[in-house]
């Protein structure tokens, strides 16, 4: 089997007629904020064409297991700080992440700790009010094939599709944006913290080529957030960073440009807002 290229596409498709951030206090924007982008969403209609343009990062994990790539266990974000995420919207970021987290160690059939994440999954989709995504039956189902990577990619893909027919249904635009920015952010963090271990050749440079392709999704994901960073702390303070991601590649043009230093802002970067999310800050 082949993995979907947008292993969570449809966890954020077709969101119309949504609200701005849930949950947290209105800051009441920053103009300066407002206009650093080059494309504002204004509508509806225009959330939903960015967002379904954005896909899930499995390319990259996917890339990554093809050219013998190596597991490492200690990049991943820790299932034990489930706990640390009692907000609604650090729950939405990290349920992002725990997907991206699901996706490498299924993409590397590290069968072992997928059972764990998948547990880490269920209590963020539990928290933020979508109980069925995880339920008990899923769960028996993962255990078992639990060494079967098809069956269990299929699992989590109508696991996280439940997760978006709720969201859509509650027309929670914020916690979509934040699931797709949480997804794309550890996506990215675990291809930098493992390209930089690589020797050179053409599997690093297949790497720095698909790296390179985030940079249009950096922009897209910056776009939404500034839609609904109005009324949100937790929101507008990921934009600065996301905006600190963009000025690196802003350097970087093509996949001869990146860099061993170039490459070692970038992971820098990542890690930085990656830290802000892991933490649980609101």
């Amino acid at each position: 089997m082949t993995y979907p290229k947008y292993f969570l596409l449809t966890v954020i498709a077709g969101s119309l007629l949504l609200n701005a951030c849930h949950s947290d206090k209105g800051n009441n924007g920053n103009p300066s904020v407002l206009n650093a982008q080059d494309t504002i969403v204004t509508s509806a209609k225009g959330v939903s064409l960015i967002i379904n343009s954005i896909p899930f990062p499995i390319n990259l994990l996917d890339t990554l297991h093809d050219i013998n790539g190596h597991f490492n266990q200690d990049i991943l974000n820790p299932a034990g700080n489930v706990n640390l995420y009692s907000e609604s919207n650090a729950q939405s970021a990290n349920l992002g992440v725990y997907g991206a987290d699901l996706a490498y160690v299924i993409s590397f059939e590290q069968f072992q700790s997928v059972g764990i994440y998948i547990k880490a999954s269920k209590s963020l989709a539990d928290n933020i009010g979508i109980p069925l995504a995880f339920a008990a039956q899923v769960i028996e189902r993962c255990e078992k094939n639990q060494n079967n990577k098809d069956s269990l990619t299929a699992i989590v893909i109508q696991s996280y599709s439940n997760i978006d027919q709720v969201l859509k249904q509650n027309e929670r635009m914020a916690s979509e944006v934040l699931v797709l920015t949480g997804g794309w952010i550890e996506g990215v963090y675990l291809t930098t913290q493992s390209v930089g271990n690589m020797p050179e050749g053409a599997d690093k440079e297949k790497m720095f080529r698909i790296l390179l392709e985030q940079k249009q999704y950096d922009d897209k994901l910056l776009a939404l957030l500034t839609q609904v960073s109005a009324a949100s702390p937790y929101c507008f303070n990921l934009i600065t960073h996301m905006q600190q991601i963009k000025a690196v590649y802003n350097d970087i043009t093509t996949p001869s440009s990146f860099t061993e230093e170039k490459l070692k802002d970038l992971a820098g970067k990542i890690k930085d807002i990656r830290s802000i999310i892991i933490k649980g800050n609101s």
